[in-house]
């Protein structure tokens, strides 16, 4: 599910879009306009990924829950896949990368860090507005 909105990513930065949020929002993009049943999934679980966790980081708990029944059983599967991957590499090991790929965004001028990557949400509700003109 991952390789090829991670592929679109990737390309996306050789293309210039360097920051973080703007690399994943042209990903999802590039999926949608693919005509690619693979990429067009791919890409819609990484908006879903997004969305879904700051609804509930926000305290949409009980929507989030709501939302993720709606899921076919296939990407239901394929989330909690990915969630079991990641898994394996909390504690240590991830709360050091992560400061690692903070500081080298940083680095990078993208001030805001790792947190850049939330505004991936702000990058679809701008979209939705847009289409809904």
């Amino acid at each position: 599910m991952d390789i090829p909105v991670t592929i679109c990513h990737e390309l996306s930065h050789l293309r210039g879009f360097m920051r973080e949020d703007e690399a994943n929002f042209v990903a999802y993009l590039a999926c949608l306009a693919s005509g690619d049943p693979q990429f067009i999934y791919s890409g819609s679980l990484l908006a879903f990924i997004h969305s879904s966790n700051a609804l509930y980081r926000d305290g949409g708990r009980e929507e989030y829950r709501e939302i993720y029944q709606m899921l076919c059983e296939a990407a239901r599967r394929d989330l909690a896949r990915d969630s079991a991957f990641w898994k394996q590499f909390d504690g240590k090991v991830a709360e050091v990368s992560g400061q690692v790929n903070d500081v080298y965004l940083k680095v990078n001028k993208q001030e805001d860090g790792v947190k850049s990557y939330g505004r991936m949400v702000d990058l679809l509700l701008a979209r939705f507005r847009e289409e809904r003109r």
